[in-house]
């Protein structure tokens, strides 16, 4: 009676997804997946997600905002999905369709439908995926992956070839800093996902007068329609787009390849108009807006970097996305680093990053109890009906043999009346009482290094996990990139550009990439492709390598 009262209720609401979780489902799904029965039978056209069928471990609350998460957006990617899949197949094309996740990894339209929580940070997951498997082809381990895109930025550390993972994220709350200990005031979401700090800085924030009587850019966008004013699509409020096109950074003509006309003229007016309200010049309040941004952004790099303890002059800066080149040089110089890599078809970079990800299937279940040294028997027996389903999985999309298939088993750990797990993964499967005892030592290490402290105290396990990959038999990184599309502006007049009080204006020569070598060239210079700028501060050169990245580095 009470489910039928519910029934009536989404009936009359004309609700279209539905979230099931009970409190103590992690231990027992029964209750659980009866309620979803009688609702799928009595409610066909509501979406149905339940909690243990996403992340069945304890912590009510954010199982719960993970499970609404997930019900609230999965009838839109669902429909995505069959409407892209009838697209494919009305086009013969008859490869298996297969999506990023926020893990980095891909997997299944049908499963990613369903759990559809796993890709809200696919996009710059993709990016950093596709710049840990560029490091690994040019022998570059230790990397800042900049992505820069028209609304937010984004940063990302790779260390000894491998980036950070979080059990889990916000969304709904602003912008992400990168750090598992700073909650926002957004919904948790329990789902692998790299450790991305994200600000809103992006070419088209916009610049106006602070309650200081002070500039700020962002983090409200003038997004792509109306746009930056240079579009002249109906944009009034100047942006950081406007700004480095009044600074010399971009094409005066054209963006993309000539597809994009600009009008530099209405850039410069709004933005001589706002320096007026704060007694600067054009310039001035060009290059501020510049800066401006550059300092929200530095702010998330310093969250992966310096605020971790890490030195960033010792990383290279890899620098994608639309504007993420011309701005990578100031961020450079303001963190003190000394390298920056710009990969082939720069703006593009996450997407091509989708093409070098392994499939990837993460499982989970609840596992409530002390952990000992003598556990490895318990911890076999809760994973082996995950490895047994991962191996499964693996088995239907083609990865059969054992060789074709990567089995990861980790366990949710913390001391006992703690409340922040941390993901450790176990060194071999099945477990042994050596691989307990490293289990022991591995936490330890990784508590220290997030919290700045350990006790010796019981350890708890919450959930156990696996997660299944499937290797491909051909590599998926290509050995080298050429851009093939023939529309890039070449053979561009020199023009001024102008890289701050210290250094002025500059006659600058634009180049293509093609017209760059193994021998460094001296900035400043302004390499135009189609779909990024690459702007060479003075003190610095440009060179390309074996794979056509560019490096810049410091002269």
């Amino acid at each position: 009676n009470m489910l039928e009262g519910i029934a009536q209720a989404i009936e009359r609401e004309d609700i279209n997804a539905l979230a099931i979780c009970f409190i103590n489902s992690y231990a027992n799904d029964a209750h659980e997946g009866q309620a979803a029965a009688f609702f799928r039978r009595r409610l066909p056209s509501v979406s149905v997600t339940t909690s243990t069928s996403l992340m069945p471990q304890i912590g009510e609350y954010e199982r719960t905002s993970s499970t609404v998460i997930n019900a609230y957006i999965r009838p839109v990617v669902q429909r995505y999905v069959s409407a892209l899949k009838a697209r494919l197949d009305r086009l013969e094309v008859a490869a298996p369709l297969m999506i990023m996740q926020s893990s980095g990894g891909i997997a299944p339209a049908q499963t990613v439908a369903e759990r559809s929580l796993t890709i809200i940070e696919s996009g710059p997951a993709a990016g950093v995926l596709g710049g840990q498997r560029l490091g690994a082809q040019i022998g570059l381990a230790d990397m800042i992956v900049f992505d820069m895109g028209g609304t937010t930025a984004k940063a990302t550390i790779i260390e000894n070839h491998a980036f950070g993972m979080c059990p889990e994220s916000e969304v709904g709350g602003g912008a992400l800093m990168g750090n598992r200990m700073i909650k926002g005031a957004g919904y948790p979401v329990q789902a692998p996902t790299i450790d991305i700090a994200e600000v809103g800085a992006g070419g088209g924030s916009i610049a106006a007068v602070n309650e200081a009587g002070g500039i700020k850019a962002g983090p409200r966008s003038a997004g792509a329609d109306p746009g930056p004013v240079c579009y002249d699509h109906g944009g009034v409020y100047p942006t950081v787009t406007d700004a480095n096109l009044a600074l010399g950074y971009l094409n005066p003509g054209a963006l993309v390849g000539g597809e994009l006309a600009l009008n530099a003229d209405k850039a410069r007016q709004a933005i001589g108009e706002l320096g007026k309200r704060v007694n600067l010049d054009a310039t001035e309040t060009a290059y501020g807006i510049h800066a401006i941004a550059n300092a929200t952004m530095l702010r998330a790099l310093r969250s992966v970097s310096s605020e971790r303890g890490q030195d960033p002059s010792k990383f290279a800066l890899l620098a994608i996305g639309g504007n993420g080149p011309v701005h990578a040089g100031t961020l450079a110089d303001s963190a003190g680093m000394n390298h920056i890599v710009v990969p082939p078809v720069a703006g593009l970079f996450s997407a091509l990053g989708m093409l070098f990800a392994d499939v990837e299937h993460h499982l989970a279940k609840g596992f409530y109890r002390r952990i000992t040294a003598g556990s490895a028997q318990d911890i076999n027996a809760a994973a082996l009906s995950l490895v047994d389903g991962a191996r499964k999985l693996l088995a239907e999309e083609g990865y059969a043999a054992a060789h074709q298939q990567r089995i990861t088993v980790s366990i949710d750990l913390q001391y006992r009346a703690q409340s922040a797990p941390l993901t450790i993964p176990l060194s071999q499967y099945p477990a042994t009482d050596e691989s307990v005892a490293v289990l022991f030592t591995a936490f330890e290490t990784e508590h220290r290094r997030t919290f700045g402290y350990v006790t010796g105290e019981i350890l708890q396990s919450v959930a156990i996990k696996a997660t299944a990959q499937g290797l491909s038999a051909t590599p998926r990184t290509p050995k080298r990139i050429t851009h093939g599309n023939t529309r890039t502006l070449q053979g561009q007049p020199a023009r001024r550009a102008y890289f701050g009080a210290e250094s002025g204006w500059h006659e600058t020569a634009v180049i293509a990439r093609a017209d760059l070598d193994l021998k460094p060239r001296a900035g400043p210079l302004i390499v135009e492709e189609y779909d990024t700028t690459v702007i060479v501060r003075p003190g610095w050169t440009a060179r390309l390598d074996e794979w056509n990245n560019i490096h810049m580095e410091r002269a």
